[in-house]
């Protein structure tokens, strides 16, 4: 008999992984290269508005694998944050 075991869940990416994730993805929103995202500054900067950003939380629940919520560009409101805050959680 073949009992099969849960898998373990994913680990997060690193901090590096989801920060150029990030970068790519508003670079792309935005018509910019991911290099000229700078994670330091706010989304705002970027003029990410309340779409774009559930957008992205959205985007992000699905490449994680994990229900994330929508205010996540508010609550960790630039790149390094969000990212530092992805990769522990």
């Amino acid at each position: 008999m073949n009992i099969a075991t849960p898998s373990s869940p994913h680990p997060s990416p690193s901090k590096a992984i989801i920060q150029h994730w990030l970068q790519l993805r508003i670079a792309e929103s935005i018509q910019a290269q991911a290099d000229d995202i700078d994670a330091t500054l706010p989304f705002s900067y970027y003029g990410l508005d309340s779409v774009a950003s559930v957008t992205i939380s959205g985007e992000l629940e699905i490449w994680l694998g994990r229900k994330l919520p929508q205010t996540l560009t508010w609550d960790y409101p630039s790149i390094d944050l969000l990212s530092t805050f992805l990769a522990q959680v």
